[in-house]
Formats: C-alpha cells, sequence, structure tokens
C-alpha cells in the first residue's frame, strides 16, 4: 500500500498534520516554514484521506531541517534529512516528490561535510 502513496503529501480527515510519503512512511511536516522550504510559496497541495490509513501507516522521523533542499557547486540536489544528505537521483525524482526547485539553496563546499544518506529515486 505505501508504494501507492510514494512521494503523495497526505493528510487525514480527523487531523491536521500534513505528510510526506517518503521511502513507505509518513513524513510529519513541522512547520508552514519547512513545508514551503520544499514545496514553494503557492498553495498548499494534499489529499485527505481517511484517518484509519494515517494511524495505521508506518511513521518516519519529523522533516524540520530549515534548509531541507541544498547543494554544492556542481548538479547533485539533496535532501539534507536527519543530520545526512540525500541525493535525489533525477529530476523525475524531484519532481515526483512535488519538490520546488526554486528552494533549492546553494551550501557550496558545506555538503562535503555532511555524512551521505539513502539516495531518492
Amino acid at each position: 500500500m505505501a508504494k501507492k502513496f510514494e512521494g503523495q503529501r497526505i493528510k487525514g480527515d480527523e487531523q491536521d498534520p500534513v505528510y510526506l510519503v517518503l521511502n513507505g512512511k509518513l513524513r510529519h511536516i513541522a512547520t508552514p516554514d519547512i513545508y514551503k522550504a520544499l514545496f514553494g510559496d503557492g498553495e498548499w497541495k494534499f489529499s485527505t484521506v481517511q484517518q484509519a490509513l494515517v494511524d495505521n501507516f508506518p511513521k518516519g522521523p519529523v522533516l524540520d531541517f530549515p534548509t531541507p533542499l541544498a547543494k554544492g557547486f556542481d548538479d547533485p540536489v539533496y535532501l539534507i534529512d536527519q543530520g545526512k544528505k540525500r541525493w535525489i537521483k533525477s529530476e523525475d525524482a524531484f519532481n515526483r516528490y512535488g519538490f520546488a526547485w526554486n528552494k533549492i539553496t546553494n551550501i557550496g563546499a558545506i555538503t562535503s561535510i555532511i555524512p551521505d544518506g539513502e539516495e531518492i529515486e
């Protein structure tokens, strides 16, 4: 079931938190500022699903890094997640998750000191 929702933003019909489905787990988007840093400044886009689905979905850590989309001096774009950089391997993957291209922060050589995390395909 988790694969069906991969890359989508969802919320339950009885509670407020909005989640991103990432690697088969619900990742709570901690604040409106984090949401905007990931998906842009426009209208919030998510699907409302039955609360039971949300309640029974595997949960992952909260998405709470203030500048979650980053790149160095070269092309790879990363999601900074739980202290690690996760390479978003393709433009298709970036778009599938609905990330905002204009929210990528160039952090230069700092990318070299952030440990690698699981890639996002």
